[in-house]
């Protein structure tokens, strides 16, 4: 269940990963799936030419969300999914970091997904880029299956959203993955537990 107040909320409600998130970004940053825009409006108040951060560029693709980043004033905004940006070609070499937070990992669907959307994300780095990638993990564990696609849909106030796929991973299947498109954890984010985990990606 999704705490709302969290969900809009500033960076006082932040959870340890989101601060750790925050701490490790750099350059000019891309937020995958950047939802209602909390970590994205902070590192984008955080922005300027002599800063850790210089920019921020927000893609989500719920037209709600991307309603409420503007609202949150993020000035760079794409309202699309991530496949269809990546078949649009744009951004190669363009970021420093990359930021996956909410366990958005999940957006690449299935294992197949995972492995496209990691090398995807690889190639929109500057050289020494990093990516700051969330994911959860499949509980009650299953057995033999380190990676296991799952379908949500958000119900609020009578409204009901459609189905869409949701990767849930462990961190073992997010290693091999990365490895798998040229990249490596550099370090966990924060010590992984049945829920959730962090990494940050560095290309091999």
């Amino acid at each position: 269940m999704l705490d709302l107040k969290s969900y809009f909320g500033g960076p006082e409600l932040f959870t340890p990963m989101e601060r750790c998130i925050v701490a490790h970004a750099r350059g000019a940053v891309l937020d995958l799936g950047a939802g209602g825009g909390r970590i994205a409006a902070h590192l984008q108040s955080m922005a300027g030419p002599d800063q850790d951060v210089t920019e921020v560029v927000a893609v989500d693709a719920s037209q709600g969300a991307c309603s409420c980043l503007r609202r949150f004033g993020l000035r760079s905004v794409v309202h699309s999914p991530w496949q269809r940006v990546m078949e649009s070609g744009i951004w190669h070499g363009r970021f420093d970091s990359v930021v996956l937070a909410g366990g958005n990992l999940g957006l690449a669907g299935d294992p197949s997904g995972l492995a496209v959307m990691l090398g995807w994300l690889r190639g929109l780095l500057r050289p020494c880029g990093t990516i700051l990638a969330t994911g959860l993990a499949p509980w009650p564990p299953p057995g033999g299956c380190d990676a296991l696609p799952v379908r949500f849909r958000v119900e609020y106030a009578g409204r009901v959203g459609e189905w869409f796929a949701w990767l849930t991973l462990t961190p073992a299947a997010l290693e091999l993955a990365a490895a798998s498109e040229g990249l490596r954890v550099e370090r966990w984010l924060l010590p992984a537990d049945h829920a959730d985990f962090g990494a940050q990606l560095v290309r091999i």
